[in-house]
């Protein structure tokens, strides 16, 4: 009877620990960052937002983002109002923010009791809001314009597409997934923009990391032109990003920009009257020095332009579309490759040697097959020609004075 009792009492102390665990325990207070969004006016005022769900208190928060250039996100302070709004105001002066740039963010609190909670991550489009933009898409390309119908949209699509196919003409460039292209309908309009990236004075713009074109097309007779000049340029510098990734930036300027240019269906009409007032006042630039940088005045720039899509150009006759492509894959790959090198390496002729056969080639002449390595030589021998008959000339006329001195003097004294 004992054994019994004690096995029902054995039953009875399972039961009622199985009914304890199944009970549910009290609900802890659990800690939340939902719903982040962004709100701004483009060009003055971005602000960050979302709500703090907690019923503990909050020992810290703090703000995260990360813009396509960096490569660690930035953590920043974020303020907490007293309705649980997290908040960050972008200091835009700090942490300077792209046009059309993409934003990864998200906020984060620590609790009191040290535990860290974050919300979802969030990307912003840091588009320019002051226009309703209309879009169209066809393939890689996504345009967006606010002044003109549907047709041009089009048009801008058929342009590029048309670029697209002569740049791998020049080049074996990859096809992109999405290139996004703005049209702005006034200079003015598109430079307010520009001036966040700290460009000014063009037309176009290219933020090849971004996968995107910017450029001014206002309505009048030379807008197709403008198009098909402004477009395949810049989409020139995009897929050289793309087919070679950040190295890009290794590329001798006046190869980059003469590749660009010789992109453009339609060419500059004006190169060609820069050159020849280059050529005529003796004022070409050496390529070495446009290597780095262009002029930063608007007259220097077009024609180091004009010099750039001119040689680059030249090296296609002479060297092909396989020269060209040697010659971007030796600049992006070697990081310590000079200007004068990579010409040397890639096609056997030192930079130097290229702008005199080209400048001969400009000017009109056959390059010799043996080419003088500068045309001062031909001016020395010219004044040689010249110059030493008239030297020989008062030599002999200063002797024959001499000689007749003496028979002079001798006359004086009888």
């Amino acid at each position: 009877m004992h054994r019994g009792l004690l096995r029902g009492l054995w039953i009875l102390l399972l039961a009622g620990l199985a009914l304890g665990a199944s009970r549910p325990l009290p609900a802890r207070a659990e800690t939340q960052v939902v719903d982040p969004r962004v709100e701004y006016v483009f060009a003055q005022q971005i602000t960050f937002r979302a709500e703090l769900q907690s019923d503990v208190a909050v020992a810290e928060t703090r703000f995260y983002f990360r813009r396509p250039e960096d490569l660690d996100a930035n953590v920043v302070p974020a303020t907490l109002d007293e309705q649980g709004a997290l908040i960050y105001q972008y200091d835009s002066m700090r942490f300077p923010l792209r046009a059309f740039s993409r934003v990864e963010y998200w906020f984060e609190v620590t609790v009191d009791s040290r535990e860290i909670v974050r919300s979802s991550p969030g990307v912003f489009y840091y588009e320019d809001n002051r226009f309703i933009w209309q879009i169209m898409q066809s393939g890689p390309f996504r345009v967006h314009w606010y002044d003109g119908d549907a047709a041009f949209g089009q048009e801008l699509l058929d342009v590029a597409q048309r670029g697209l196919q002569q740049a791998q003409n020049w080049l074996p460039v990859a096809t992109p997934n999405e290139i996004n292209i703005y049209t702005y309908a006034s200079k003015e309009e598109m430079r307010s923009t520009l001036l966040l990236a700290g460009t000014n004075w063009v037309a176009g713009h290219a933020d090849p990391d971004l996968q995107l074109i910017v450029v001014s097309l206002p309505p009048g007779p030379e807008q197709s032109t403008e198009m098909e000049r402004l477009i395949p340029h810049e989409l020139m510098h995009n897929l050289l990003y793309l087919t070679v990734g950040p190295a890009y930036y290794k590329l001798p300027t006046w190869l980059n920009e003469g590749l660009a240019s010789v992109n453009e269906i339609y060419p500059n009409p004006y190169y060609h009257t820069i050159l020849s007032q280059a050529i005529a006042r003796d004022g070409l630039l050496s390529f070495s020095d446009i290597c780095l940088n262009f002029p930063v005045d608007a007259s220097g720039a077009y024609l180091a332009y004009a010099q750039a899509a001119s040689f680059t150009r030249y090296l296609y006759d002479q060297y092909g579309a396989e020269g060209l492509e040697t010659l971007v894959v030796i600049y992006t790959q070697n990081s310590q490759m000079d200007c004068q090198d990579g010409t040397k390496q890639a096609l056997g002729v030192t930079l130097n040697q290229l702008e005199r056969d080209w400048w001969q080639t400009i000017l009109g002449e056959k390059p010799a097959s043996t080419k003088a390595s500068s045309p001062w030589p031909w001016v020395t021998v010219l004044g040689v020609v010249l110059v030493v008959p008239f030297i020989v000339v008062i030599i002999n006329t200063v002797r024959r004075a001499r000689r007749s001195q003496p028979a002079e003097n001798s006359k004086r004294a009888t």
